[in-house]
């Protein structure tokens, strides 16, 4: 009975420890900001560009690198400007497909803009671009 108990409070003990640590793994990487798509631009059925406010409270200026992945191809892609900075509270700006392997295809897509091991991260629908 007490080997049970022992056994019992091991894994407990355990769970909570592991818990903690993916708590603040996550933590970690998550910026103290926002990036919402507020607009799109599409060019023979894809989008080439994307209009996003990026929100952040964290430093005086953060400088970030936009990367965007699409349902249909599942491959995520830096895209340009490579580095955009913004100062406390936010900003508006333009992102671009770099090339015609990087546009967005496909219903639902993502964009996350990174600082370091810090994301702020975006999944949207895609509007439709007939």
């Amino acid at each position: 009975m007490r080997r049970g108990v022992t056994i019992l409070i091991a894994v407990v003990v355990t769970v909570l420890v592991l818990g903690n640590i993916v708590m603040s793994g996550h933590a970690a990487a998550t910026l103290d900001g926002d990036v919402e798509v507020i607009g799109q631009t599409c060019e023979d059925g894809a989008v080439t560009d994307l209009r996003l406010h990026i929100s952040q409270e964290s430093a005086p200026s953060l400088t970030l690198t936009p990367h965007v992945w699409s349902s249909r191809q599942h491959v995520q892609f830096t895209w340009e400007p490579a580095s955009i900075t913004v100062y406390d509270g936010g900003r508006n700006v333009s992102i671009s497909a770099p090339d015609e392997r990087a546009v967005i295809e496909g219903d639902r897509a993502q964009v996350y803009l990174a600082a370091g091991q810090q994301r702020a991260i975006e999944n949207f629908e895609v509007r439709s671009c007939n």
